[in-house]
């Protein structure tokens, strides 16, 4: 794959990381945004942290994994050349001058960190989620909530025991699987320390050499704005 191409795949996942992360953050505050286009506005805010979670986790993984593959490739002798080029091609956005670091500044924190951070809040906010069953008690359907604290979130046990459909939020909300809690935890761990290795491989210098010309400019290079 081409530079050109990878930084264009890698800014459709940042892209949709960052988007996915701000509606789903908006929602759960209670917000509602006039024009969206993906239907998430229609979740009650208590609702929307169960599809949330993994809904922003799969373009965050696909973006960090990319911004990896760039820097160790094409990566150059400064931070600003090992991040992918946000929708512009090298023609249009030269990394060596001021301007350039900043735009991929802003490439970084919109892309990599702010939507980390987002989903960071929206596990939080899904470990403080209730969960409901619905049991019949003299022939009426009667709502129990089975999970009260974030803890409990975590008994796989007794939640995988439990006969009754689970509803996250409340009785009416999306179905809720015990193994949810334990899955999106390891997944945001794992993504976490990924994010770690990722920024550190952007501000410090990577022992790979890059292998593209967008790496191989030397020190000299470097013009001075």
């Amino acid at each position: 794959m081409s530079d050109a191409a990878l930084s264009k795949v890698w800014s459709f996942f940042a892209l949709a990381a960052l988007t996915l992360s701000v509606l789903f953050s908006l929602r759960a505050a209670g917000s509602s945004p006039p024009v969206e286009p993906f239907g998430f506005m229609s979740y009650k805010p208590i609702h929307v942290a169960v599809l949330a979670v993994w809904s922003i986790l799969i373009p965050l993984s696909f973006t960090l994994w990319l911004t990896r593959e760039w820097g160790k490739n094409a990566g150059g002798l400064t931070w600003a050349h090992r991040v992918p080029i946000f929708y512009f091609e090298s023609k249009d956005i030269d990394v060596r001058t001021r301007s350039g670091k900043v735009y991929q500044f802003w490439a970084v924190v919109l892309g990599i960190v702010l939507p980390f951070a987002l989903t960071v809040f929206m596990y939080h906010r899904f470990l403080h989620g209730a969960v409901f069953r619905t049991t019949k008690i003299l022939g009426v359907n009667t709502p129990e909530q089975v999970v009260e604290s974030w803890v409990q979130h975590f008994d796989f046990a007794r939640l995988n025991a439990m006969s009754e459909q689970l509803n996250f939020g409340d009785a009416t909300g999306p179905q809720y699987f015990a193994w949810q809690p334990w899955i999106f935890g390891v997944w945001l761990a794992a993504v976490a320390i990924w994010w770690a290795v990722t920024l550190t491989s952007i501000f410090w210098r990577l022992a790979v050499q890059p292998t593209s010309y967008a790496g191989s400019r030397s020190l000299a290079d470097e013009p001075v704005d």
